[in-house]
């Protein structure tokens, strides 16, 4: 994806229908006013809906909510 942030952080979370929380990773990305590309693998164990959301969210520099965005998704067996 591409992102930037005030904390040079990203952190991606996958869930399931139910909002089970199946893993999650950080990633580094931009500290400037311009998005930069980053990449990050979630591990994630197996989940008991067929679908549910990724959810990407980017904090300030004091580690509070800056911004949060969601992507539906369906798990394939």
């Amino acid at each position: 994806g591409y992102a930037n942030s005030e904390s040079g952080k990203i952190t991606v979370k996958v869930l399931d229908q139910n909002g089970n929380l199946l893993g999650t990773s950080q990633a580094s990305v931009c500290r400037q006013k311009e998005a930069c590309q980053f990449s990050t693998l979630v591990m994630y164990s197996h989940p008991t809906t067929a679908t549910g959301i990724v959810i990407a969210q980017t904090f300030d520099a004091a580690n509070n909510l800056e911004d949060e965005r969601e992507v539906a998704v369906a798990f394939l067996d």
